[in-house]
């Protein structure tokens, strides 16, 4: 390694940089010196170049070697680094990312993790490049990471052009949407203040965020128009995004498919599970369970369409086909023994349910339970219920619960076989609706955009 290298300095608001060379320092005890192989120009650079911002107002001393935007490779290190910040052992040649500012770690904001209102964040700017360690900026050929400094390895599939932006332009998106609540699931706050951002000045650096937002604020509004019941509202809001053209649209299909299901307009909610299964098929999305998952809710669809009808024979094919495609969904498996219990038929249905007897899950314990209810066997049904842990049980749950137990206890004391007026019963209106939902809705909305699964 030469012992000098070169750097841009700056000299102040409108002047050109000069190219100078320094002396390559060696890391003391706990830091680092960095290669740098990429560097960016910041628009705040431009800032301060044009005299929009002036360092000389800020405190710091002229001339300067700035750059805040950059990634390299490890050159040196100092005594007792042999690990990144994650814990990965650190070599020389090794490409890192790392902060280009240095919080003390002690002062209340560091305390609160808040680094970015650390007051000494920048030490490395409040001295000229005149003195050591010289290479305080991204603009030369070094980089000098003082102790106690934030680097991580950079995987392979990470480029420079892609690692470079991260220590500024993508954390500032970061922040924001962490301050708008975007990771909190908090759609309509962020929506709102994305808004605000874009509408200041820059909306192209919002513009992703914000369609985010949107689309899953309008997905928490149509979910909640369904659960209130106004299912006219919830099928427009979610025609309306399923046809947005945002990646995440299938997600509102799924909503408009439960709506129809809602509706009793059973064929055209299998049409539309089929129409997200091939269109998520047809650009690679997702994987070989999930298309399997998605046919199944569309057999289960047209199997209640068909039950609907009168159609026993095609109703009983589509509902064994839904069971084949989602073999482990409680509520598919619930439709389909409660309608063997309407054909009379109450062991194929127990087969039908048997799987679940075993299971630990909440949902599937309660569907169980439901079964039993449903087929005359109310203590078997509260047996079945009391295995949910009590902090685990919703609160419609812990209603039938409730319920089961007093029909129990006001029941003779051998349970009855159970009547075809019990085994032909349905639930009523509002819990065919939920069952419903429960069936059709996918496991999760959203997964790793902060929207929680639709099933509670």
């Amino acid at each position: 390694m030469a012992d000098k290298a070169r750097m841009a300095v700056f000299h102040g608001a409108g002047k050109p940089f000069e190219i100078r060379e320094y002396p390559v320092p060696d890391p003391e005890p706990g830091a680092a010196l960095i290669k740098i192989a990429l560097a960016n120009v910041c628009g705040s650079d431009m800032h301060y170049w044009r005299g929009e911002l002036d360092y000389v107002k800020m405190g710091r001393p002229l001339p300067l070697n700035t750059g805040h935007e950059h990634v390299g490779t490890i050159a040196k290190l100092g005594p007792g680094v042999t690990a990144d910040t994650a814990g990965q052992p650190l070599a020389i040649g090794d490409r890192v990312l790392y902060r280009f500012f240095f919080p003390c770690g002690r002062c209340k904001p560091c305390l609160r993790r808040q680094y970015k209102s650390c007051p000494t964040r920048q030490a490395n700017w409040l001295v000229s490049c005149e003195q050591w360690p010289h290479f305080q900026g991204g603009f030369g050929h070094y980089f000098y990471l003082r102790p106690n400094h934030a680097v991580f390895k950079l995987p392979a599939e990470i480029s420079d052009e892609m690692a470079a932006g991260i220590n500024c332009a993508y954390t500032q998106v970061y922040a924001g949407l962490d301050l708008a609540r975007l990771r909190a699931g908090r759609f309509a706050e962020a929506r709102d203040l994305l808004n605000r951002a874009s509408q200041a000045g820059s909306p192209q650096k919002w513009t992703d965020a914000l369609a985010s937002a949107s689309f899953f604020a309008g997905l928490r509004q149509a979910e909640a128009a369904r659960d209130a019941g106004q299912l006219g509202q919830a099928e427009a809001q979610a025609r309306q995004l399923a046809a947005s053209g945002y990646k995440d649209a299938p997600l509102a299909s799924s909503l408009l498919a439960d709506v129809l299901g809602r509706q009793g307009r059973y064929a055209e909610a299998a049409q539309v599970y089929r129409d997200v299964a091939a269109s998520d098929a047809g650009r690679g999305r997702g994987s070989a369970q999930q298309a399997s998952q998605m046919q199944g809710k569309a057999s289960l669809a047209q199997a209640m369409q068909a039950s609907a009808s009168g159609n026993v024979a095609a109703a009983e094919g589509m509902f064994q086909q839904a069971v084949t495609a989602n073999p482990d969904d409680p509520w598919t498996r619930f439709e389909y023994a409660r309608f063997l219990l309407g054909q009379g038929r109450m062991q194929a249905g127990d087969s039908v349910m048997q799987p679940l007897s075993s299971s630990v899950s909440p949902e599937a314990l309660y569907a169980s339970a439901l079964y039993l209810s449903q087929s005359g066997r109310d203590g078997a049904a509260v047996a079945v219920m009391k295995r949910i842990p009590e902090n685990q049980q919703t609160t419609e749950m812990k209603r039938f619960l409730l319920q089961q137990q007093t029909t129990a206890a006001i029941a003779p004391p051998a349970e009855s076989p159970p009547t075809a007026r019990r085994v032909a019963s349905a639930p009523n209106e509002a819990a065919l609706s939920r069952i419903w939902r429960k069936a059709a809705m996918p496991s999760s909305i959203g997964a790793g955009k902060g929207c929680s699964g639709a099933r509670r």
